[in-house]
């Protein structure tokens, strides 16, 4: 599902992704693409965290990857 899922993310995109363990795995798909991510799932944040890009927003405040 999360391979279907990518096909509806583009470059300079924002998208709010919801906790899940299928949208967990879609993070990991998407690291390293030009786009926004907002996201209330603090297991997305950490699976957006192993590249610059996405730039993620948790709510509550901003994340950012010292990589």
């Amino acid at each position: 599902m999360a391979r279907k899922a990518k096909r509806f993310i583009h470059p300079g995109q924002l998208d709010f992704i919801a906790p899940s363990t299928t949208l967990e795995q879609l993070c990991h798909m998407i690291a390293g693409i030009d786009l926004q991510v907002v996201t209330n799932s603090v297991d997305n944040a950490f699976a957006l965290m192993n590249s610059p890009l996405p730039g993620v927003t948790i709510l509550g405040g901003k994340l950012y990857c010292f990589i």
